[in-house]
């Protein structure tokens, strides 16, 4: 139960400030009254109290977002408005808010959902948006201004931190900093040992991984991993080295360095991705760095990509931090295409 009488609660209300400014807000009233909760026994393992609390104080926050698309022109004039409503609900002990659109038929259609809306955990979670298998989705009547609006919503929910954490789950995402999965080729392994004899013999272990990405690499001793108390660096003619200074523990011990390593040259998506690209006429180069590539798009703007051998995974980079793969992919189809093939399912 919240007193809406109290000054800090009452300012939000009355506020017209941003969503983030509200979400800090509202955490921190909710943070405090969960201490003072938390101080007393009748309260502290009573699970339907504690979870009401939080029920009503998303409540606050589920409505002043309700407020604010109101208030905003893209998305209050649209379609997609007169039927979009937004309940509460408490999954556990964790509440959430779920954005669901009224068919015509009095279905309702689950479009997504914030989860730990009022702690530092908040995210969004995709159930029925459309996704790089399925761009359009039947269950969704939309046209291109209810894509809009919906594609407006979620930015603004990302200006509260609130974001999608996979990228096979929506398309209603940034383009920048899409991280996903994609096929490697299988790790190959190396390895090498040294023997300690004494506690000043400087340990240095040195493995050869030829022009190939460190994927990983583990420095045992005893059957512990023992790679954070020394310094690892891969030189330019490939040669992968872990070093540090020995010590009593460390005489007369025997220690082995471990590596595996993944070459990057040839991934099938970016193999992929120089083809498409070049039959839309569009020229894919390798970037400043290792592993990292560019795209010159017909808008003038730059798609990056940079690899992570240790993740295994593709990142893309795109100077509009806002646009949504959505809205890219629209504009140039072969990035649809490469992306469905490239993102890993697992």
């Amino acid at each position: 139960m919240i007193n809406y009488n109290q000054p800090k609660v009452h300012d939000i209300i009355d506020s017209n400030a941003a969503i983030n400014d509200i979400r800090q807000e509202i955490m921190t009233i909710y943070g405090s009254t969960l201490l003072n909760l938390n101080d007393k026994p009748q309260w502290q393992t009573n699970a339907a109290a504690l979870a009401n609390n939080a029920d009503e104080f998303s409540r606050i926050l589920m409505n002043k977002i309700y407020e604010i698309c109101c208030d905003d022109e893209i998305i209050s004039n649209s379609e997609l408005f007169e039927h979009l409503w937004i309940e509460t609900v408490v999954n556990g002990a964790a509440p959430q808010i779920k954005f669901n659109y009224a068919n015509n038929d009095s279905r309702n259609t689950l479009l997504f959902t914030i989860n730990h809306p009022i702690d530092q955990q908040g995210h969004l979670e995709a159930d029925n948006l459309p996704t790089i298998d399925d761009i359009a989705p039947a269950a969704l009547p939309f046209n291109d201004n209810d894509y809009a609006a919906l594609i407006r919503l979620i930015k603004l929910l990302y200006t509260a931190d609130y974001r999608f954490t996979t990228a096979i789950e929506t398309i209603l995402q940034p383009i920048d900093g899409l991280t996903f999965k994609t096929v490697f080729p299988p790790l190959q392994n190396t390895a090498t040992s040294q023997e300690i004899h004494s506690n000043d013999e400087p340990i240095s272990l040195k493995v050869n991984v030829g022009n190939n990405d460190i994927a990983s690499y583990e420095v045992i001793m005893n059957g512990k991993n023992i790679a954070d108390s020394g310094n690892a660096q891969l030189t330019s003619d490939g040669t992968f080295i872990w070093e540090r200074d020995s010590d009593d523990d460390l005489a007369d011990q025997t220690i082995t360095l471990s590596v595996n390593f993944v070459s990057t040259d040839h991934l099938p998506a970016l193999d992929d991705l120089f083809i498409a690209a070049s039959m839309s006429g569009v020229l894919m180069r390798a970037g400043d760095k290792v592993d990292e590539y560019e795209l010159t798009l017909p808008n003038k703007q730059v798609l990056g990509l940079s690899i992570s051998a240790p993740q295994q995974a593709i990142r893309l980079h795109y100077p509009e931090p806002t646009l949504h793969v959505y809205e890219l992919i629209k504009q140039y189809d072969f990035l649809g295409d490469w992306l469905k093939g490239a993102i890993k399912h697992d």
